[in-house]
């Protein structure tokens, strides 16, 4: 396995991780887009005050991570030979594991991890929810749209769990004939 092999990894892995910041940015661009539409509804709650600047904002930063995301993902290659010098494509090292493997155990630790930090605060949310529902109450929107959020980290993780050794296969597969080229 070549030096290079190795920084591709530590690239794909940290745009996997980046996938969990893109949906948890999602949430944030659903709660603004909501409150635009509670301000065309109803003005005078918010004073005047223009919501259109912050969702322009959020989606763009949104948008930012995801594109940046795609690109460690799907681009590796092309970044790897930004970083790389020439004698890391020709220096080899010896891991415990070949490439797919390395990659489907990243994917299961990502998707742990994703499924971990989001039960605790999705369970609370919940259980308010179910709360405010039996007592005839309201939910805030920014519950709901945790607890679509939070549903939908945790279905990712699960996911990411079990189809890693799927997912590391389609990800880290050789290209053909662009592969000799450098090209993705």
């Amino acid at each position: 396995m070549r030096k290079s092999d190795i920084y591709e990894f530590a690239i794909k892995i940290l745009g996997l991780y980046l996938v969990v910041s893109v949906i948890e940015h999602l949430r944030e661009v659903i709660s603004y887009a909501t409150v635009l539409i509670q301000y065309h509804d109803k003005p005078e709650q918010f004073d005047g005050f223009n919501q259109i600047p912050l969702l322009i904002v959020t989606l763009f930063n949104f948008l930012l991570l995801a594109t940046f995301a795609w690109l460690l993902i799907f681009k590796t290659r092309k970044l790897t030979s930004l970083i790389c010098t020439k004698e890391d494509y020709s220096e080899t090292t010896k891991l415990f594991a070949d490439k797919k493997s390395i990659i489907e155990i990243a994917i299961i630790v990502v998707g742990l991890m994703t499924v971990i930090w989001t039960i605790p605060e999705f369970a609370i949310k919940l259980k308010n929810y179910v709360y405010m529902a039996q007592n005839s109450f309201t939910a805030p929107m920014n519950d709901k749209t945790f607890l679509f959020i939070g549903g939908l980290k945790i279905v990712v993780g699960i996911i990411a769990i079990s189809y890693a050794k799927s997912i590391s296969s389609y990800v880290s597969k050789e290209k053909k004939k662009n592969d000799e080229n450098g090209d993705e």
